[in-house]
């Protein structure tokens, strides 16, 4: 197992977030007890079983990353820069603060959740996905129908009796029958929109990660 510390820019406390704003079901990922973890599926396919640990405080934030897995220098990085990502370690409150604090309900606001930060999906076509799916239901139904895609189209590994889960892949959300897909417990055209961007996205037709380059 290999370990790694970030360093977030400050303030910053995505325990908040997790912690209010999370699933007992896979998501792929799971939180519990300051703990996020989760299979990262890297740029040459290979899936990654990744643990990160949240510490420190506000202004002092640290993450530790444990990969269990053996990985090479370059596919560390490659983990690295997907957690950054996810854990949003760059995320600037510091404009937002200065705003809030010319406000007295808004001030409040801030102090009640200092160093709240949202996280990211992984990729661009897994927040698609998601958000299909949450479409005019709430939040609670929609983790659990997320929660069944994962694990009927998703990878699992298994580290010490812990599952680590990977999103599914356009190409196997592509090849899934519609009424494979409606087993999620999802609408009829729910499943139609997630089989026919999952074809596009898997045969080229469309690169939904080009869209992080947009201003």
């Amino acid at each position: 197992m290999d370990s790694f510390i970030l360093n977030p820019g400050t303030p910053y406390d995505i325990r908040l977030h997790f912690e209010n704003y999370t699933s007992r079901e896979p998501q792929p990922y799971r939180y519990e007890g300051g703990a996020w973890w989760q299979a990262l599926r890297l740029g040459n396919g290979k899936l990654v079983p990744v643990a990160v640990l949240s510490g420190g405080i506000a202004d002092e934030p640290l993450l530790k990353v444990n990969v269990f897995s053996d990985t090479s220098k370059e596919e560390n990085n490659g983990v690295l820069n997907q957690i950054k990502r996810i854990f949003n370690t760059d995320y600037d409150l510091k404009p937002l603060y200065e705003f809030m604090e010319k406000d007295p309900i808004l001030g409040r606001i801030k102090n009640d959740h200092y160093g709240l930060i949202p996280s990211v999906s992984p990729s661009v076509y897994e927040a698609v996905i998601s958000v299909i799916v949450q479409q005019q239901i709430s939040l609670k139904v929609a983790w659990h129908m997320i929660s069944l895609l994962v694990k009927k189209f998703g990878d699992c590994i298994d580290v010490d009796g812990r599952e680590f889960w990977a999103f599914p892949t356009p190409s196997r959300l592509a090849d899934a029958e519609i009424s494979e897909l409606r087993g999620c417990k999802l609408s009829g055209r729910k499943a139609q929109y997630i089989k026919g961007f999952s074809e596009a996205v898997a045969f080229g037709v469309f690169n939904p990660e080009l869209l992080r380059d947009l201003p």
